[in-house]
């Protein structure tokens, strides 16, 4: 049995190593839909525009998504089992229970405000997570993606190591230095 979750463990992090492109991929487009965004809001777009161009990029990656999958894996299939898919549900069921609790504990915040202050105070509230937990989630795919490069380069050149994490941690710092200076510039016009 720890023979078995070890091999599990090698071949998750083998898979996180190949998804480096998938990663690095998720992090342009969360950057790209994020700069989009601060553009339009900039620009004096309502909010409808902004929510119909944010839906509209989601879409355009869930088609290069498809397509790339296509490409390297061939045509995509259903195959439906249904016996499959009550195992699925049913094994899924602790895990849908606590994400769903999650987001209520992650959202209490905003439930709170809106009941002591108000709709429009809860917006102005929300807007200002967002604008901090977009980046955060940047930094933590970032770390995903840096993962596997980083354990293996222990093991093999500790030096290596050292500058390469040092090296990002430089270039988050200086992408996160660059955010919160550009929104304090514009947090007025947001």
């Amino acid at each position: 049995t720890l023979k078995a979750l070890g091999l599990s463990f090698v071949a998750s992090l083998e898979a996180v190593e190949a998804m480096d492109k998938s990663a690095i991929l998720e992090v342009l487009a969360r950057i790209v839909i994020v700069a989009v965004g601060f553009a339009l809001l900039l620009a004096g777009a309502q909010l409808k525009i902004i929510m119909i161009a944010h839906a509209a990029g989601g879409a355009a990656y869930l088609a290069m998504a498809i397509y790339w999958v296509r490409r390297y894996f061939g045509p995509l299939t259903f195959n439906v089992d249904p016996q499959l898919i009550k195992t699925t549900f049913y094994a899924a069921l602790p895990f849908a229970g606590t994400s769903a609790l999650y987001v209520i504990y992650s959202r209490i915040d905003m439930i709170m405000i809106h009941q002591f202050i108000g709709e429009t105070e809860t917006g102005i509230y929300a807007v200002a997570v967002r604008l901090v937990t977009t980046p955060l989630f940047v930094a933590s795919l970032v770390g995903l993606a840096m993962y596997p490069t980083l354990s293996r380069t222990s093991e093999q050149d500790i030096a290596k190591h050292n500058a390469l994490f040092l090296s990002t941690l430089k270039w988050l710092g200086i992408l996160g230095t660059t955010g919160a200076i550009l929104v304090t510039i514009i947090g007025d016009r947001l």
